[in-house]
């Protein structure tokens, strides 16, 4: 205990604590240095993954689209078939058949209806031959045939 001396001064104190604040300083320093690095590894992966969700979510939006417009495409198509049966069922002509209006089956009938009456009641009669004529294999042999004549 006799190396016990009493210190005076600031400096004094100063100089006396000075290595130990040295590796203090020095032991918190390498702390927060491994600090940083975890923390600028971190967020450099948290950069690239939320790059990837980023695009992910790109092609998410993009995939909505392109249902939405064939959704659109179904439902115009189903409304086209619609249309088409209405007519059909009320002798309107096919042709005719974009002509109906409505949203809804029974707003077409309606419509449907109305135009019936300018058409009548008409059975539908499919044609009993091809007017355009045969264009097959045997449309040659046929028409020799149809040009002979067997009565002498």
């Amino acid at each position: 205990m006799s190396d016990f001396k009493v210190i005076d001064s600031q400096e004094e104190f100063d100089l006396r604590i000075k290595d130990r604040l040295q590796r203090k300083e020095e032991q918190v320093r390498n702390e927060l240095d491994e600090v940083i690095n975890n923390l600028k590894a971190e967020n450099e992966n948290l950069k690239s993954e939320n790059s990837e969700l980023m695009t992910n979510i790109e092609k998410a939006k993009e995939k909505d689209t392109e249902i939405e417009n064939l959704r659109g495409q179904i439902q115009g198509y189903e409304k086209s078939e619609l249309r088409r049966k209405v007519a059909l069922d009320n002798n309107i002509p096919y042709k005719l058949a974009e002509r109906i209006k409505g949203d809804t089956e029974e707003d077409m009938i309606k419509d449907a209806k109305s135009l019936s009456t300018y058409f009548g009641e008409r059975e539908m009669v499919p044609p009993l031959r091809n007017p355009e004529g045969d264009s097959g294999e045997n449309s040659a042999l046929k028409d020799l045939l149809d040009g002979l004549d067997f009565e002498d």
